[in-house]
């Protein structure tokens, strides 16, 4: 089956069906398609530019993410103990200035920006949702609604990140390459992503194919790419990022019961074993 667009990591088409969403929806996409050059995770087929534009302008937070202090609150405590520090580890040869600048593209609620600013950053960014980038502004933040930077924001910050966002766009070569250029030359290129492996996954993956049924898909139905770390580093060459370390990472919930607790523990146990976790975190570094 072709890929259709073609892989934004290698530029194959062919590809084989990889997971069916399950349950009653709503979906923005159904199926997932698996790269056969690459192993690039891709939604076929994509919904329309303006199904996703309508999506996450309105539903996205109006009736699926609609605690906006409960979600800032929690991820502005969870970002700063879990992302912070691979942020630092991953910028360490060449960290950001104190008090530098960092722009945000697709800042959510505000909970990273408010991380940044917490640690003395000027802190800036847009956001498409209406809804979201109204609650980051109550917040004090400087956030406008919009899907990228400007072309005056080019070459200004020396952070450029996009978290929870790669995942969601229908070209995630063309949306890193614009977000390293909003980074000064020399400046650092975040990105924070849904990762294809883990080991309760692949777990999953062999019962269904061992009860004969489709394997369930992997990560939300409103992403439209999954990625493993090698996608990311070839995703930042092609943006002209250089120094690219990619790290995964789990963030367990606060409450689990005692059965999901015991089985998705011992999975991320392994998963730190092997290198393997539900997220990335790739940091690199825009050449000059």
């Amino acid at each position: 089956m072709d890929l259709t667009p073609p892989c934004p990591v290698c530029g194959g088409r062919a590809a084989g069906w990889f997971a069916t969403a399950r349950g009653a929806g709503p979906h923005l996409h159904t199926r997932q398609a698996r790269c056969a050059s690459c192993g690039l995770v891709a939604a076929l087929p994509q919904a329309s530019g303006d199904a996703m534009a309508a999506y996450y302008a309105g539903p996205y937070y109006e009736s699926r993410w609609t605690d906006a202090d409960g979600i800032f609150a929690h991820n502005r405590t969870s970002y700063g103990s879990t992302l912070w520090p691979m942020f630092v580890e991953g910028w360490r040869a060449a960290p950001p200035p104190s008090g530098g600048s960092v722009f945000e593209v697709g800042c959510g609620y505000g909970a990273l920006l408010a991380v940044f600013r917490d640690r003395g950053f000027t802190v800036r960014g847009v956001e498409s949702g209406p809804r979201a980038a109204e609650f980051c502004r109550s917040k004090g933040l400087d956030v406008q609604v919009g899907l990228m930077g400007d072309a005056s924001e080019d070459g200004r910050h020396d952070v450029a990140i996009a978290a929870y966002v790669l995942e969601h766009v229908p070209d995630p070569a063309s949306f890193l390459r614009e977000l390293a250029a909003l980074a000064r030359p020399g400046g650092a290129v975040v990105v924070v992503t849904d990762a294809i492996w883990t080991t309760q996954y692949t777990l999953e993956r062999a019962r269904a194919v061992l009860g004969r049924t489709t394997a369930p898909y992997r990560s939300s139905t409103d992403h439209t790419y999954v990625f493993a770390p090698r996608h990311l580093r070839a995703l930042f060459a092609q943006a002209s990022c250089d120094a690219v370390h990619v790290r995964a990472f789990s963030d367990p919930p606060p409450r689990e019961s005692l059965h999901w607790r015991a089985y998705k523990g011992a999975c991320r146990t392994s998963d730190r074993l092997l290198g393997l976790g539900e997220y990335l975190v790739a940091v690199g570094r825009r050449r000059a």
